[in-house]
């Protein structure tokens, strides 16, 4: 659902007023279904067709992301509007974009199949803008300079590698020979884990193995250097608003 704001695409299109923010956000809400099908249809064409034809370099950059999503075992992807208008546009990038663009949060919320046992959810600030009536995404970092940064996933950083072991999912941007050892590892640590805490938890776990620090920091939305003298951390994602996702991670 989309939640109302004070400004943004009222001023967008022919339409003035309410019913012009009403229809733009409709529009919004469409364009993010169809994003949202084409990555589990696996169907690049149709998820390039969400992006805007003008920014090229995004698109580029998208184009790779999909290649990595499409490596996922999803059961669900999904967007949902959750705020609108949550930056301003600089100058300089609205006279790139033209007077249409606008900006919006959008919660991603995500299930990998037979590990999840809840959405995951990753924050995302979009830039919208309408191009010959129809309206694309231009951009999910303008928002970084005001302190609206988007959430990375593993998919974001490079092609994903997945392992699976009797117990474990290993998702990594090495090759399946670096990565096996992981799955091996987690696997004999599932029984142990049972063996003391009894057997009310799904006895599974999901390694997600980036190529290097900076790369986990990122995953896990820390500070640079945050975590130097630390090999792994593990996150609890819950899928509640107070707490940004939905599964267990390894990190």
């Amino acid at each position: 659902s989309a939640t109302a704001g004070t400004d943004g695409p009222d001023a967008v299109g022919s339409e003035p007023g309410l019913e012009a923010t009403t229809a733009a956000r409709a529009a919004l809400v469409d364009l993010l279904d169809a994003r949202a099908a084409a990555v589990l249809a696996e169907d690049k064409p149709a998820y390039l067709a969400t992006m805007d034809p003008k920014a090229t370099g995004f698109r580029a950059r998208q184009s790779k992301v999909f290649d990595s999503l499409v490596e996922l075992p999803l059961r669900s992807w999904e967007y949902a509007v959750t705020v609108a208008d949550p930056f301003e546009i600089s100058a300089a990038r609205r006279a790139t974009l033209g007077a249409s663009a606008w900006t919006v949060e959008v919660a991603l919320r995500y299930q990998l199949d037979g590990f999840d046992q809840a959405k995951s959810r990753l924050k995302l600030y979009y830039t919208v803008v309408q191009r010959n009536g129809r309206w694309y995404i231009a951009s999910d970092r303008d928002g970084a300079g005001a302190g609206r940064s988007s959430q990375v996933g593993l998919w974001d950083l490079g092609k994903i590698t997945v392992v699976r072991g009797t117990h474990s999912l290993v998702l990594g941007l090495r090759s399946t020979v670096r990565l096996r050892p992981f799955a091996v590892e987690a696997d004999a640590a599932v029984p142990r884990v049972t063996e003391i805490w009894g057997s009310d938890w799904p006895s599974k776990v999901i390694i997600v193995v980036p190529n290097s620090q900076s790369q986990m920091e990122r995953l896990a939305g820390v500070d640079e250097d945050y975590y130097d003298q630390i090999a792994a951390v593990t996150r609890r994602e819950n899928g509640r608003d107070s707490d940004e996702s939905a599964g267990d991670r390894v990190i």
